[in-house]
């Protein structure tokens, strides 16, 4: 059996170290390699670095508050005049917009054009339009004209409605005629007029 490096075990003939001793057995060559590693390349991994602060993240983001600016952390996100901003250093100051403190992460869309105005509607019959039904006019209706008859309100669904409103389904109730009312108390009967005393004599 071949003399091995005692630290790194290798036979001599692949041992990395380019020193050549007669005891190899005895010999440290202060080697960390594994066998199949290039010597020269490293493979100790130095120690684990503290972790870092957890990032603020989307959910936090809050509404602009130039009361709550100052207690703003770097890197805290905010929204203002629809855009979306973060704070390069905590307590920023000024307004996001303007403040070098903020760096603007999403601007605001641009407002769209007005669209164009709408045609103007057939302007309706509306109550000034109300006549009183009358058979041999109704075929000159037009759909929605507003008749009475025996004191309710009706709408014409169809231009020259057939029929008599209360009956006709050309025609919609849109108001009843209300209830008679009962009848007054009887008025106190008046004083008995003077009658002449010649009122009942014969005229000569």
């Amino acid at each position: 059996m071949g003399f091995r490096c005692n630290n790194c075990r290798r036979r001599r003939e692949f041992c990395c170290c380019h020193y050549r001793f007669r005891d190899w057995e005895e010999f440290d060559c202060g080697c960390n390699y594994d066998d199949g590693e290039e010597c020269g390349t490293s493979t100790l991994r130095g120690p684990q670095g503290p972790q870092g602060p957890q990032g603020i993240g989307l959910q936090d983001v809050v509404p602009f508050n130039p009361n709550q600016a100052p207690f703003y952390p770097e890197g805290q996100l905010v929204t203002y005049m629809g855009s979306l901003y973060i704070t390069n250093t905590p307590s920023p100051n000024g307004l996001p917009s303007t403040s070098p403190d903020y760096t603007l992460i999403a601007a605001a869309g641009v407002r769209g054009a007005t669209g164009a105005t709408g045609a103007t509607g057939v302007t309706g019959i509306g109550l000034e339009g109300v006549v009183p039904f009358n058979a041999s006019a109704a075929s000159g209706y037009l759909a929605g004209q507003l008749v009475t008859y025996n004191g309710s309100l009706y709408i014409a669904d169809i231009a020259s409605p057939r029929g008599i409103p209360g009956s006709s389904p050309d025609y919609t109730l849109l108001a009843s005629r209300g209830a008679t009312g009962p009848a007054g108390p009887t008025g106190v009967s008046g004083a008995t007029g003077i009658v002449p005393l010649n009122a009942s004599s014969p005229v000569n």
